[in-house]
C-alpha cells in the first residue's frame, strides 16, 4: 500500500465520519431502541459500538496496542 492510497482512506474516512454524526444527529429520542430485526443491534447499540471502536482505535494507535480490556473499560464509560 502506498501513501497515495492511505490518504484516499483518510478522506473518505472524514466523509462517513460526517455522514454518520448528520444521521446520528436525526434519530429522534423514540426510535434509539428500534431494531429492524431481533439479531441485529438497536440504534443505540449500534453508536454506542462506532463511539467505542473509534475510541479504542485512536487510543490504540497513541499507545501503540489494543487489549480486549481496552474495549471492556470503553464500553462500560459509555
Amino acid at each position: 500500500m502506498e501513501k497515495k492510497d492511505v490518504l484516499g482512506m483518510l478522506v473518505y474516512f472524514d466523509k462517513v465520519q460526517k455522514v454518520t454524526q448528520k444521521a446520528i444527529k436525526l434519530i429522534p429520542k423514540d426510535k434509539l431502541n428500534f431494531k429492524p430485526c431481533p439479531e441485529v443491534m438497536s440504534v443505540k447499540e449500534l453508536v454506542k459500538h462506532i463511539y467505542t471502536s473509534e475510541k479504542v482505535f485512536t487510543e490504540g494507535a497513541k499507545k501503540g496496542s489494543i487489549s480486549e480490556d481496552d474495549f471492556k473499560k470503553a464500553s462500560s464509560e459509555v
